[in-house]
């Protein structure tokens, strides 16, 4: 009997599994687009570290932006970003009395890539994923929005192909308020 469905079956099983995947975008309330920027001199400012997510996720600038830090993400009220040049951005984490926990340069073209008007800190694309065949990409952008608080989105996906076939789409959006301290 299982010679007589055995192309089926194994018809089903293929089409059951290479089907599968799932997407998560989350966005905040009200949020808005990017704002275009031709100068990294634009996005100066100082931002809460804390972003409005959306959902009840806790995100931090400083965790993307200072992963090896010594101090604990929810020390830092917020991230102050300076253009030196037009080449070069200063950041520094400040706690909630203003002094200065941490603070750090990063270089067009070697840490971030002005693109589109906005900043991309990060694009990396793989090509095996924990030992099984397979691809994904991430990417994580920052810059201004259309009311000059700060924008990040971490966008990436993912297709596993051996053993089950599964993908998976992320685009998570972040804002950070822009704060008035210097």
């Amino acid at each position: 009997m299982f010679k007589k469905y055995r192309t089926k079956i194994v018809l089903l099983c293929l089409s059951t599994f290479s089907f599968n995947g799932c997407v998560d975008i989350t966005t905040p309330k009200n949020d808005i687009g990017f704002k275009k920027i031709t100068e990294i001199k634009q996005i100066q400012g100082c931002y809460m570290n804390l972003a409005e997510t959306g959902n009840d996720s806790t995100r931090y600038l400083s965790s993307i932006l200072f992963s090896n830090i010594k101090y604990k993400h929810t020390d830092i009220k917020f991230i102050c970003i300076k253009a030196l040049n037009k080449e070069s951005l200063n950041l520094t984490a400040k706690n909630s009395n203003k002094n200065i926990l941490s603070t750090k340069n990063l270089t067009k073209n070697k840490d971030f890539i002005l693109e589109s008007g906005r900043i991309i800190i990060s694009n990396n694309d793989s090509y095996a994923i924990d030992n099984v065949l397979g691809v994904s990409s991430e990417s994580i952008i920052f810059g201004v929005d259309k009311n000059e608080d700060g924008k990040l989105i971490k966008k990436g996906g993912g297709v596993i192909v051996f053993p089950i076939p599964f993908a998976v789409y992320y685009n998570y959006s972040y804002r950070f308020k822009k704060s008035k301290i210097k």
